[in-house]
């Protein structure tokens, strides 16, 4: 394989492994959207409750998003 086509294929790679990240970045938005949402709903539940005159129940550990 000569450099042109080693720097031919390594471009082609290149390409193909940007376009993998950029859709494992989307998928990682999703599901940081979707965690945020549940953790929304579930503090909502809570307020739901403890409005209602019940003791709320005992917080349960957010998940941490980096």
């Amino acid at each position: 394989m000569t450099i042109e086509e080693m720097i031919t294929d390594f471009t082609e790679q290149q390409s193909k492994v940007k376009a993998e990240v950029a859709e494992i970045k989307d998928a990682l938005k999703t599901r940081e959207d979707q965690l945020l949402r549940l953790q929304g709903a579930i503090e909502g539940l809570r307020l739901a409750t403890q409005k209602e005159g019940e003791e709320a129940p005992a917080p349960v550990k957010e998940a941490k998003v980096k």
